[in-house]
């Protein structure tokens, strides 16, 4: 039998993920050395923010899966954990910014590439979810590409100006 997640369950990952990516790019911004790579790096940690808001008005919306637990907040934790091997944290990210050798532009390079992954990532995630709930998936994704493409235009201001 295949295993089945809800759109719930989907929209709470995208939550965490967001969540995720937020504390990326604040530390990004943190360790950035040139002024536009700082702004740039706060201003994508505040749509991290406004992307987890929406994602979080979407979950609203979404019908409610029946919970069965072993045991208090075990999905809670179960889909923290899918969050955090997912995007942001499956990659090297946190390590590379924490590094000595920190370079803005390798960090947007993953940042470019998180939100690749996080595409691909949903999109996958499309086959185990009921047809019915499906949509709540698909305005996850399209909000991932509007972010992507707004990360390649940064890419290019970046690249621009250095």
């Amino acid at each position: 039998m295949a295993l089945i997640y809800s759109a719930e369950e989907i929209v709470r990952i995208a939550v965490e993920i967001e969540n995720n990516g937020n504390r990326f790019y604040r530390e990004a911004a943190r360790l950035a050395r040139s002024q536009p790579a700082v702004d740039l790096f706060k201003m994508l940690a505040e749509d991290e923010i406004k992307h987890r808001d929406y994602f979080e008005s979407l979950s609203r919306q979404v019908p409610k899966a029946p919970l069965t637990e072993a045991y208090p907040g075990e999905l809670e934790l179960y889909l923290k954990a899918l969050a955090d091997a997912a995007i942001f944290n499956q990659q090297e990210g946190f390590k590379a910014i924490t590094a000595a050798a920190f370079n803005e532009a390798e960090a947007l390079e993953l940042a470019v590439g998180a939100e690749k992954d996080s595409i691909l990532y949903y999109h996958e995630l499309l086959a185990f979810v009921p047809e019915d709930q499906k949509v709540y998936v698909r305005k996850i994704l399209e909000e991932e590409r509007r972010h992507l493409t707004s990360l390649r235009a940064f890419a290019q201001t970046l690249s621009g100006q250095a």
